[in-house]
C-alpha cells in the first residue's frame, strides 16, 4: 500500500505516536461509572495510514425497479445515509431522477427497495440553470439530518458557470422546498454532503458538509477536494448561509493545476468518491480515483505505441479500462485512495488565520482492493456503524455496493497504532 505523508507541521510525530489518551473521570467500585470527561475534539487523533490498511471489505447488491414504476439501475450518482444508519440513500436513472431508499442488509445479500425514487424530478432539476439547454442536471448529494432531508444538484457539463442554485432541503422528500442558492457559488457546493460530529459543530460553525469537485467543467467548480459548512435546519429560503472550509477556486491563480504531470495537484482525471468525518478523530477523509499514469487528454486506444499521436480532434490516450468513444482527461494506471485531512486546519480557515486552497491532505493512502481500471461514482459514510459504502462501475441492472468496513464508529474509544501497543 503506497503512502505519501505531505508534512505538515508536527503531523507526522502525531502520526508516529497513535491515538490521544482520553481522560475519564475515577470512580470507585461501588459508585455509577461517572461520565466521560468533556475533550477538546482538537487534541483527538489523526487517523493513521494503518487504520485505512485495515479495512475489510464486503459488497451488496440492488436491483434496477423502485416498484413504483422508477429506475434505479443507471442511478447512483448521489448516495447518503439515513440518520438511524438503517437505510441508504442513491439517486435513481436520471431520465426519472429523483432519490429512491435502500434497506441496507446485514450481510452481502441484495438491498431491498424501501421508499420509491422521490424528491426533485427532471423539471425541478432543470431549475437550477436558467438556460433550460444546460447540459444534464444531475443530483449530488444527500443528507438526512434531525428531521430533516436535503438533496443537492449540480450541471454535469456547466461550461458557463451559469447555475444559480443547488439545493433542496425540507421534512421529506415530498416537502422539498428549492432549489436554493447557497452563499457559496452552486458549482463548489452542488455534489456530496456529510454531516459533522457533534464534538466539531461549534467549532467549525455548523453540523453539516456541502460540496462538489472533480467536475467539468473546473473552473466552475474546485481543483481538488472542497467543502463548505452549512445547516440543513436553516435552509429554508435562499441564500443559505454556507462558508467554505476547504477548497481550490478557479479564481484563486495557484489553484489552476489542470493537465498536471500528476495527482498530487489536480490533473483532471480524478473521480470523486464522496467524503465523511471519521468520529472519535480529527481527519476528514476524501475518497477518490486518482491517476497513476502520465495526464492526456483524448481518446483511449488500448495500443501502447499510439499513446499521444492525434487523432480526430484530440489524441490518443493509452488506457485499458477508459471507454474508446469518450474524449476527456486521462491518467490509466488508476488507483482508489483515501486523502486525510486534519480538522485542525479547516478550523484555522474558520478562524481567519488561513486560505481555503491552503488547505492539503496530510496523506494519501491506498484503500484495499484498489485496481488500475477504478472507476467511482459517489460514496456515503456510516457513523453508526463504521462503514464506508461506495459505487465502483454502476452499469445497468443489477449493481454492487462495495462497502469498507473497520473504520472508528461514533462512540468508539481513539485507537491505538498497533506498532505502539506493548504486551
Amino acid at each position: 500500500m503506497g503512502v505519501k505523508l505531505l508534512g505538515l507541521a508536527g503531523l507526522a510525530g502525531l502520526l508516529a505516536a497513535g491515538a490521544f489518551v482520553v481522560p475519564t473521570a475515577q470512580t470507585s467500585p461501588d459508585q455509577p461509572p461517572a461520565a466521560p470527561a468533556a475533550v477538546d475534539p482538537r487534541s483527538l487523533p489523526p487517523l493513521g495510514a494503518w487504520q485505512i490498511e485495515a479495512l475489510t471489505t464486503d459488497a451488496f447488491t440492488w436491483d434496477w425497479p423502485d416498484g413504483k414504476g422508477g429506475d434505479i439501475s443507471y442511478g447512483g450518482g448521489a448516495l447518503g445515509v439515513s440518520e438511524d444508519g438503517k437505510y441508504l440513500y442513491i439517486s435513481c436513472v436520471q431520465d426519472h431522477a429523483g432519490i429512491a431508499k435502500l434497506e441496507i442488509p446485514g450481510d452481502n445479500s441484495q438491498a431491498a427497495v424501501a421508499a420509491p425514487c422521490l424528491g426533485p424530478n427532471k423539471a425541478e432539476l432543470a431549475k437550477i440553470h436558467p438556460d433550460k439547454s444546460a447540459f444534464r442536471p444531475m443530483l449530488g448529494g444527500v443528507i438526512e439530518q434531525n428531521g430533516r432531508i436535503c438533496v443537492s444538484g449540480y450541471i454535469s457539463y456547466d461550461a458557463s458557470g451559469g447555475a444559480t442554485a443547488s439545493h433542496w432541503c425540507g421534512p421529506s422528500l415530498t416537502q422539498l422546498t428549492g432549489p436554493l442558492t447557497g452563499t457559496v457559488a452552486p458549482g463548489l457546493v452542488g455534489g456530496p454532503m456529510a454531516p459533522i460530529p457533534q464534538e466539531w459543530r461549534a467549532l467549525l460553525g455548523g453540523p453539516a458538509l456541502t460540496s462538489l469537485y472533480l467536475r467539468s467543467i473546473v473552473s466552475r467548480s474546485s481543483y481538488g477536494f472542497t467543502a463548505s459548512v452549512f445547516d440543513p435546519a436553516k435552509a429554508t429560503e435562499s441564500p443559505v448561509e454556507m462558508t467554505m472550509l476547504v477548497g481550490c477556486p478557479h479564481s484563486e491563480p495557484s489553484c489552476q493545476t489542470y493537465g498536471a504531470a500528476t495527482s498530487n495537484d489536480y490533473n483532471g482525471s480524478e473521480l470523486s468518491g464522496g467524503f465523511f468525518i471519521v468520529p472519535g478523530t480529527r481527519t476528514l477523509v476524501a475518497i477518490e480515483r486518482e491517476s497513476s499514469g502520465p495526464t492526456c487528454y483524448g481518446y483511449a486506444t488500448r495500443n501502447k505505441a499510439d499513446h499521444e499521436k492525434p487523432y480526430k480532434d484530440a489524441v490518443y490516450c493509452y488506457s485499458l479500462s477508459d471507454p474508446l468513444d469518450q474524449k476527456g482527461p486521462k491518467g490509466y494506471p488508476y488507483r482508489l485512495v483515501a486523502k486525510l485531512y486534519d480538522l485542525a486546519d479547516l478550523l484555522e480557515v474558520k478562524d481567519g488565520k488561513r486560505a481555503p486552497w491552503e488547505v492539503k491532505q496530510y496523506a494519501t493512502v491506498d484503500m484495499p482492493g484498489s485496481n488500475p481500471g477504478e472507476f467511482v461514482t459517489s460514496g456515503a459514510f456510516n457513523p453508526l456503524t463504521g462503514d464506508y459504502y461506495l459505487l465502483r462501475y454502476v452499469g445497468g441492472g443489477v449493481n454492487t455496493v462495495h462497502v469498507y468496513r473497520g473504520f472508528p464508529k461514533a462512540g468508539d474509544a481513539p485507537r491505538t497504532s498497533p506498532a505502539r501497543v506493548r504486551k
